[in-house]
């Protein structure tokens, strides 16, 4: 890709960015040009898809990175699916221990209350597999949904969504 692309790419990108480091990330990229050109052209050579693990990607800026931006869009999508799909109940969100995970989290209650729809974080980070939704023998009359941004290793990231049939106990409610 052209150098000229990539920082109309690269700039485009930073209008929408929430993260001042993830911004500042970018801007040193551009500032480097045209030695980091590669680098920057890994970074937008397309945006992360959800795969069997959810949405994996190395912690970084970009669109083709694990970063606060991406899980921004991620959510609003997983909203607006949701709303097509006549989803109801609370979205469930949980994290684990992981740098970034939390943040994550709290970034995906933020869209989804916006939206209008009840986001209830998890009170504390647990284990990836504790904060899987429940089994749906144990299901209850109300169904939830689940979002788990959840950090895999140092230099990977994750999110997966669920459909659960019920609610963990004590989840504190996103404001």
């Amino acid at each position: 890709m052209a150098t000229d692309d990539l920082r109309r790419l690269a700039e485009t990108w930073l209008a929408d960015d929430p993260d001042p480091a993830a911004r500042d990330e970018i801007l040193e990229l551009l500032a480097r040009l045209p030695d980091s050109a590669d680098e920057l052209a890994d970074r937008f050579a397309g945006p992360l898809t959800f795969g069997t693990a959810g949405l994996r990607g190395r912690l970084r800026a970009g669109p083709n990175g694990m970063n606060l931006a991406v899980v921004t869009r991620a959510a609003a999508g997983l909203i607006g699916w949701l709303g097509a799909q006549d989803g109801r109940g609370p979205l469930i969100i949980g994290y684990d221990a992981r740098y970034g995970s939390r943040d994550f989290a709290e970034q995906t209650a933020r869209v989804a209350t916006a939206a209008g729809r009840e986001a209830l974080l998890l009170p504390r980070p647990l284990p990836t597999p504790a904060s899987r939704p429940p089994s749906r023998r144990s299901a209850r009359s109300r169904r939830s949904r689940w979002a788990i941004p959840a950090r895999s290793s140092t230099r990977r990231s994750s999110r997966g969504t669920w459909t659960a049939p019920r609610q963990p106990s004590a989840p504190a409610r996103a404001t």
